[in-house]
């Protein structure tokens, strides 16, 4: 992640106007660093710490951790944990690129007094809203509930001296307060509002401030667009897949916007089909390389002998080649000899190396062993011991026992005439035969328990020595078992509908 962020800082083309915001990316995992935003588009996820262009370019990027990552703490004392980032990407300019004096826009989560002040110290511009508790309780213009009364279009400003901070109030919908240090409210421009009571668009007064805000504050918002038109749709369980991809989006995202200035008609949906061609055409056939070859389909259309079995034959041909080329050149390497051998015969080198090796060794050549399929416990079971040890089970229900895995292993495995299994073994035969190891529905499966028919008969041992006694006995309306001491999972016959299917089958 970290070359990303350097490959998008170096790829950066310098404009004026830049924002800073926060982006979301969807998981509904668990993680520590997930992150829940009420309002947003995506509420649950990843917090990511953007810088933008007015364009959308991803300048530079920051998972929120909690902490900042290697403990930097001088700016998080002072800005706060969200604002502190900010700082960090301006840092990592290049030296060239982190002189010029950028207009930044932010919203209401990161604007205060002393941002701004310490932008203007570094020789750049911010503007941002401001929220009602960060103005101060000395703050000269008209409170947010009166200035609620005021009519749409309504606006107020002054200029703080000591900070050299321009303050604006404007009524639309509701009060907005921004502030900047290089953007007045002069001229005023109007911007069309739609109204309840006259059923129309009326043209409303906007100040300048709010004008720039609302026009170069969308960037990072412009980069989730369009990252969600083209998202990709591959889905995994692991925490840092949604990170992985959102990472491959926003890198397609800043190289569309960086073609654009060279073709700017480029819709994303060409560029990302172009990236495709480009990659199918350089990566779409394999590479020729020394060694052993493939079987894929470009091996073995290029004349190539498949590897994969190799008669003792043509290992024979192979030994006789090489001879023959020692002969005419004694001089030549077994290295020379292999690459010639391996174009005649178009046997690859590896081949070649282990079948000369196999004849120095034992001075003949073998044919290649065929793969033996060894059988295992489940596939020697026959069908005749399948149907006892089915029958066992289903007896162990007339019985009115709990077939669990226990009984069953011991009593299959105490008949002689039936093979012997191990836990795990029995486990996967009893699956592979449409068992299943579920819960019961009925509270029957009580009844079976051999701790409560030991617990039935000292009660009733109990019960006769006290009347024998003379005791005193009371009765109560209800008696508890504790669930924990019986099985309620039990393996089911998923091949046996009812008991007379059963009974015709001669379970």
């Amino acid at each position: 992640m970290k070359k990303i962020q350097t490959r998008c800082i170096e790829n950066f083309v310098p404009v004026q106007n830049i924002n800073y915001d926060e982006s979301m990316i969807k998981y509904f995992g668990r993680h520590s660093c997930k992150q829940f935003i009420q309002g947003k588009p995506i509420r649950f996820g990843y917090k990511m710490w953007c810088l933008n262009s007015s364009d959308g370019y991803l300048i530079n990027f920051d998972i929120y951790q909690g902490k900042l990552p290697g403990g930097k703490t001088t700016y998080e004392n002072v800005f706060g944990k969200c604002t502190a980032p900010l700082i960090y990407f301006l840092e990592n300019l290049s030296p060239e690129k982190r002189k010029l004096s950028y207009r930044i826009f932010c919203d209401n989560l990161f604007t205060s007094a002393n941002l701004l002040s310490f932008l203007r110290d570094r020789g750049y511009s911010g503007t941002g809203t401001v929220r009602e508790n960060r103005l101060g309780k000395d703050f000269p213009l008209m409170g947010k509930k009166l200035f609620l009364k005021k009519q749409r279009g309504e606006c107020a400003s002054t200029i703080e001296k000591n900070d050299c901070i321009i303050y604006a109030r404007w009524m639309d919908n509701s009060v907005v307060t921004a502030a900047s240090t290089s953007i007045g409210i002069k001229p005023i421009s109007y911007v069309q509002r739609y109204f309840q009571k006259e059923k129309k668009k009326i043209s409303v007064p906007r100040p300048l401030m709010i004008g720039e805000y609302n026009k170069y504050m969308g960037g990072t918002d412009l980069m989730d667009q369009n990252i969600s038109t083209y998202r990709i749709g591959i889905r995994g369980k692991k925490w840092w897949w949604p990170i992985f991809t959102w990472l491959i989006d926003m890198c397609i995202n800043n190289a569309w916007i960086l073609q654009k200035k060279v073709k700017p008609n480029i819709s994303q949906l060409q560029f990302r089909r172009e990236i495709v061609r480009m990659l199918l055409t350089k990566y779409g056939t394999a590479p020729k390389v020394e060694g052993r070859p493939s079987t894929s389909i470009s091996s073995l259309s290029c004349n190539r002998v498949s590897d994969d079995w190799v008669s003792s034959q043509l290992k024979e041909m192979i030994v006789n080649h090489y001879k023959s080329k020692v002969q005419a050149n004694p001089k030549i390497t077994i290295r020379e000899a292999r690459t010639i051998i391996s174009k005649e015969l178009g046997i690859g080198e590896k081949t070649i190396s282990n079948t000369l090796k196999e004849y120095r060794e034992t001075k003949t050549v073998s044919s290649p062993n065929k793969e033996r399929i060894y059988k295992n416990v489940i596939s020697k079971t026959g069908d005749f011991d399948k149907h006892a040890i089915r029958r066992k089970i289903h007896n162990l229900w007339i019985n009115r026992e709990l077939p669990t895995l226990d009984k069953i292993l011991s009593i299959v495995n105490e008949d002689e005439s039936l093979p012997s299994f191990s836990q795990a073994t029995l486990h996967r035969l009893l699956k592979s035969m449409d068992f299943v190891y579920t819960k019961r529905e009925r509270n029957s499966a009580l009844l079976d328990s051999n701790e409560l028919i030991l617990w039935c008969r000292r009660y009733l041992r109990s019960i006769k020595k006290y009347r024998e006694e003379g005791r005193p006995i009371y009765y109560l309306d209800e008696t508890w078992v504790n669930a924990g001491d019986v099985n309620t999972k039990v393996w089911v016959d998923k091949t046996i509908q009812s008991s007379q299917h059963a009974f015709s089958n001669g379970l």
